[in-house]
C-alpha cells in the first residue's frame, strides 16, 4: 500500500482532508484524520507524527491510537480513480460553507 497524496484544506468552517492511495485498510482514513486532529490541537508533536508513520511510536503513545479514530460522520469515498483516468480536481467543499 502506498499513500500517494495527502491534502488538508480549510474551507470556511470545514477542514477538508483528501487521501489518495493505492489501497485502503479498514479504518485507515478515520485513524489518519484522528491523528491529524491531535496534531492540529497540539496534543501530538510533529516528531510523534513522524515516529508514527515510521512505526516507531513511543510506548507511552501506543495505547491512544485506537482512541484517536475519527467518527465516520462526514467522511466519505469521493471517487475511485483507475490507471488512465484523469486526476481528481482540486479539493473543495461540495457546497459553499461560510466561515465562523
Amino acid at each position: 500500500m502506498v499513500v500517494e497524496r495527502a491534502e488538508v484544506v480549510e474551507s470556511g468552517a470545514l477542514i477538508l482532508v483528501r487521501l489518495s492511495a493505492s489501497h485502503f485498510l479498514w479504518k485507515m482514513v478515520r485513524r489518519a484524520v484522528g491523528v491529524l486532529v491531535r496534531v492540529g490541537a497540539g496534543e501530538l508533536s510533529l516528531n510523534d507524527l513522524e515516529a508514527l508513520t515510521e512505526a516507531r511510536l513511543p510506548d507511552s503513545l501506543k495505547d491512544g491510537i485506537a482512541a484517536w479514530t475519527a467518527p465516520s460522520a462526514g467522511l466519505f469515498l469521493e471517487r475511485v480513480i483507475y490507471p488512465g483516468d484523469p486526476e481528481a480536481p482540486p479539493i473543495a467543499a461540495a457546497v459553499p460553507v461560510a466561515a465562523e
